[in-house]
């Protein structure tokens, strides 16, 4: 109802405006200041109105917004009479700002960032995103392609012009006009070509005068003729436009074909970092987003990594050739070059089919005039048959051309055509989600539309299934069989306890451990499983590498062989187990010391009796003669003789050496009497030690 009520005063105004002061005429030209000849008097044409001596449009002017000398903010426009800001931007307080990027005013009015973040989509951020790398006035900005940093920070753009590779021009489709971008499609004062002015009680319809909006242009906007259900100003109704990111589709703003809308931006679900498989799911620090799934490393098929995504650079749209070059107006991505689609010819910016299109009919700039239109890329006055349709001042078959499928505007999405006039999926392909897709083999719609293999899952023949054919699908998962504990050789296998898979089979971590009763067991010491399952030590027995021995009663005792022992006496095992003394010694404190005499060059020897050692160690006697008490000496009288010696008593000469049989255990109380390996000789009798 207000709105309603402020277009009857807008229009009331301009009707009183036309018809101020005025002077009697014959034709346009006896009129200046704008003003035509309309019944013989000077008057401001329709839609117009006189502001001073200039005839304005108060929908439009920035200087004269809704009423004479009402002027807008700098940085405002106007748009039917009221003053409005650029496209988005949003009014906060008396500025127009970008909630997307102003730090101020992150996400809606008022909600500033702390003075360490950065605005970023509408949200606070303590780092820029590789996609808006550099930092502007307190926001991340992409320098390629933000308009009021276009190149580097603090160079906007001026109004209506955008920022394509850093550099400010007409968006594709636009062309310039006394120093503004305007669409000769629809402006009145440009229709067609720059200067081209529809006369009174005409409007520009697909940038010819027409006094009567045609089927495919029917709504009047602005004093334009548009389709409402395409026009991305005009999407749905008058001034409602699209998001730089989204194109009108049957009068509703969407996302282009592939795209999903995520925080109030279209993104690509199989392949942004901050929203891979679904809104909002973000790939961890190092990993990237392939086919809707974080992974470590890129595939082949797209080996190409931008802002944390895969890509393929030589076909994809938004990194053509390399990371962040988006193609414009329509283009495609060819072997990492932007370029028009077959058939297609880049005019003003934007690709265009010169067989039909009215302003580039043959070729780029060749209009057709008022009243003929464009067939196979001739000027005609009527259509041919086989393109009998007329869509946009171009002559089209609505039964099987991409661009005007089933009526005008109506563009089939890649990789549809059109067939009797209906946008389908070529082949066998389905659609799901605007996209054509092989439900066969296709991850994210597998089988059916947006079902989602899980991560490492590819899609074969409509079914999840391990992409690595190394691995076998259990629960939803991709395992090795040959060493997953949970599937262990088979589906649902898990070994229990500590038990590791190795080559399909449970077993204990270490070698030299047995599964036994339920558990891992060292067969070494287990008095359970001593040297195997189930062989069990006897009572008061232990386990000692794999053999069940005696335990020793006393703490001062170990187990040599079969009997106990204490190393610290024991003859045959002095210190340790099996280290016997020599013949002579004794064991001491663990240690074999000369039971007789003296050692002397690691013997055992009485220095009263020993030639070589008589008296002290070393001191040898000399040839003939004997070592007697100490000294070397002749045999006394008595004295058997043995060899070169002489055996002075209690010594015996047995085997040509003077021995004591009491202590030798080869000569034990006579030269015949020899001890056995376990016995020692004591006073001339073989003992046990």
């Amino acid at each position: 109802m207000k709105y309603t009520l402020f277009s009857l005063v807008l229009g009331l105004l301009l009707y009183v405006s036309a018809c101020g002061p005025t002077s009697e005429c014959t034709t346009n030209a006896d009129c200046s200041d704008g003003k035509t000849c309309q019944a013989s008097f000077c008057l401001c044409p329709e839609g117009t109105a006189r502001c001073g001596t200039q005839c304005v449009s108060l929908l439009t002017s920035k200087a004269h917004c809704g009423r004479c000398d009402q002027k807008c903010e700098s940085e405002q426009q106007c748009t039917q009479g009221q003053c409005t800001c650029p496209f988005e931007q949003s009014l906060c307080g008396e500025a127009c700002v970008s909630l997307s990027t102003n730090a101020a005013h992150c996400g809606q009015c008022g909600n500033a960032c702390a003075s360490e973040e950065f605005c970023v989509s509408g949200r606070c951020l303590t780092k820029c995103p590789l996609g808006t790398p550099t930092i502007c006035e307190g926001a991340c900005v992409n320098t390629r392609y933000e308009r009021t940093h276009c190149g580097a920070c603090g160079n906007a753009c001026a109004a209506g012009q955008v920022c394509i590779e850093g550099q400010c021009t007409c968006p594709p489709g636009q062309i310039s006009c006394e120093g503004q971008c305007v669409e000769p499609q629809t402006n009145g004062s440009h229709c067609g070509a720059c200067g081209t002015i529809c006369k009174d009680g005409q409007r520009c319809a697909s940038g010819q005068c027409e006094t009567k909006c045609p089927p495919s242009t029917p709504s009047v906007c602005y004093g334009a003729c548009v389709d409402t259900n395409t026009d991305a100003k005009h999407c749905g109704r008058c001034g409602s436009a699209c998001r730089s990111d989204q194109r009108c589709v049957d009068g509703r703003c969407r996302c282009s074909h592939g795209l999903r809308e995520c925080d109030g931006r279209c993104v690509s679900l199989s392949s942004d970092a901050d929203h891979c498989g679904q809104c909002g799911k973000t790939c961890p620090k190092g990993s990237l987003c392939s086919e809707g799934q974080c992974i470590a490393n890129c595939p082949k098929a797209t080996p190409d990594v931008c802002y944390g995504g895969c890509y393929e650079t030589k076909t994809n749209i938004n990194h053509c050739g390399k990371c962040g070059t988006r193609c414009q107006g329509r283009e495609l991505c060819k072997g990492g070059q932007c370029a028009c689609a077959d058939g297609r010819e880049k005019c003003d910016g934007l690709c265009v089919n010169t067989q039909h299109h009215v302003l580039h009919c043959g070729k780029c700039g060749r209009k057709c005039a008022s009243g003929t239109y464009c067939a196979a890329g001739d000027c005609v006055g009527r259509c041919p048959k086989d393109t009998p349709a007329i869509c946009y001042g171009g002559c089209v078959d609505l039964q099987r051309d991409n661009e005007h499928c089933g009526r005008c505007g109506k563009r089939c999405p890649a990789g549809r055509e059109c067939q009797g006039g209906q946008c389908v999926c070529p082949g066998n392909l389905s659609l799901c989600r605007d996209v054509c897709v092989d439900l066969q083999n296709d991850r994210l719609h597998c089988g059916k539309c947006e079902y989602i293999c899980a991560s490492g899952l590819t899609c074969k023949e409509g079914k999840c299934d391990c992409a690595d054919t190394s691995l076998t699908k259990c629960g939803g998962l991709c395992v090795k069989l040959q060493d997953d504990k949970q599937h262990c050789g088979a589906c649902g296998k898990v070994c229990p306890g500590i038990q590791v898979c190795q080559q399909g089979a449970c077993v204990c971590p270490q070698t030299y451990q047995a599964f036994c009763g339920g558990r891992c067991v060292d067969t070494r010491v287990d008095v359970s499983h001593c040297g195997g399952c189930g062989a069990a030590c006897q009572q008061g027995e232990k386990c000692i590498e794999g053999k069940c021995q005696i335990k020793c009663a006393k703490s001062t005792e170990t187990l040599c062989g079969t009997q106990c022992v204490d190393v610290k006496a024991s003859f045959l095992h002095c210190g340790a187990c099996n280290n016997p003394c020599i013949p002579g010694q004794r064991c001491q404190a663990g240690k074999c010391v000369c039971s007789v005499g003296e050692e002397c060059g690691g013997a055992c020897v009485d220095t009263q009796l020993d030639p070589k050692h008589c008296g002290v160690c070393g001191n040898a006697c000399p040839v003939n003669m004997l070592c007697i008490q100490g000294t070397c000496s002749q045999c006394p009288a008595g004295t058997p003789v043995c060899g070169s010696s002489c055996c002075p008593a209690p010594l015996t000469c047995c085997g040509g050496a003077c021995v004591d049989t009491r202590y030798n255990s080869k000569f034990c109380g006579g030269c015949n009497n020899s001890c056995p390996d376990s016995k020692v000789c004591k006073n001339s009798a073989c003992r046990s030690p």
